[in-house]
């Protein structure tokens, strides 16, 4: 797993703004085909987002998924199969590393509890000693 280079909110803030940006560029653009254009906007704005989080794997599902879509609708092949099998593909894998990454998460977090916890016991332990020798001084 890549380090993360940015901040997740900045990330997001990126993202929404490319969103936005690639949906007024296109519907000004755009006469009387939405499906290849949402497809690239999308795309766009998600692959910046993973790819500021450092995710690179992501990023390549998001060109595969995406770029796939966009060629499928721009050029009409196979639509009606193709882009919700892709759109099917990419919400598993999504789902799948979402568990794995909350696994992690989960012992991560754990590891980083009992490190907390023995910070605290070793804090306890020299308040303690201190407070002996106090004891023993009077």
């Amino acid at each position: 797993m890549s380090t993360q280079p940015v901040t997740t909110k900045v990330c997001n803030l990126i993202a929404i703004a490319a969103f936005i940006l690639g949906v007024a560029m296109f519907s000004y653009m755009a006469v009387g085909q939405w499906g290849p254009g949402l497809f690239m906007v999308t795309g766009i704005a998600l692959t910046v987002r993973q790819l500021l989080m450092g995710k690179m794997l992501d990023v390549l599902v998001c060109v595969i998924v995406f770029g796939a879509g966009f060629f499928c609708s721009f050029f009409n092949l196979l639509s009606r199969i193709f882009i919700p099998t892709l759109l099917v593909v990419g919400a598993v894998y999504l789902g799948i590393r979402q568990f794995f990454e909350f696994g992690q998460n989960k012992k991560s977090e754990a590891k980083q509890a009992k490190k907390e916890a023995e910070n605290l016991l070793k804090e306890a332990r020299a308040v303690h000693k201190q407070n002996e020798q106090q004891h023993k001084q009077f």
